[in-house]
């Protein structure tokens, strides 16, 4: 991919704002151009999901799969909404996906690990949330990512706290 052009990152500053409306006609606006742009086509569909249009999400992030499918998180994303429907089997299946793709990608490890303590595999869940911790640099010494590193302690004590 080649780097975000500044209408995507505009777009996604008014996605972190909360202004989802505006973030939606950017990138609808980009996309006329630069169908292609899978990055832009997934933060579309993130948008959507804010919006509370799912439909429109799930084909966003359909898209992007199919114009670059070796882009993880638009299958993650995916995982997300079929966790959000309680379709388990299917969130798995996109989250596995994502992982076979690129097993360092953290954010789909926490999503299967939510998903995991969803349905009550309290362990499974621990295990995933340390797989993302030690991609983060948690066994070759302090973390680049600090942050992630409390994030992962405070879930895993409450994942086992909400499993007791």
């Amino acid at each position: 991919m080649e780097e975000k052009s500044t209408e995507v990152e505009k777009a996604e500053e008014k996605l972190y704002k909360g202004d989802v409306l505006e973030a939606i006609a950017i990138l609808e606006q980009y996309l006329i151009e630069h169908p292609d742009d899978y990055y832009a086509i997934n933060k579309l569909g993130v948008a959507f999901v804010n919006d509370g249009k799912i439909g429109e999400a799930k084909e966003c992030f359909y898209r992007a799969i199919e114009i670059a499918p070796n882009f993880v998180p638009p299958y993650s994303n995916m995982g997300n909404l079929y966790t959000e429907e309680g379709r388990y089997e299917e969130a798995l299946m996109w989250y596995k996906k994502a992982l076979e793709i690129d097993p360092n990608f953290v954010s789909a490890r926490t999503n299967l690990a939510h998903l995991y303590r969803l349905t009550g595999k309290i362990d499974m869940a621990v295990e995933e949330l340390k797989r993302a911790y030690n991609r983060e640099g948690g066994k070759s010494g302090f973390s680049k990512n600090w942050w992630i590193w409390i994030l992962v302690v405070i879930a895993i004590i409450y994942f086992l706290y909400i499993g007791a």
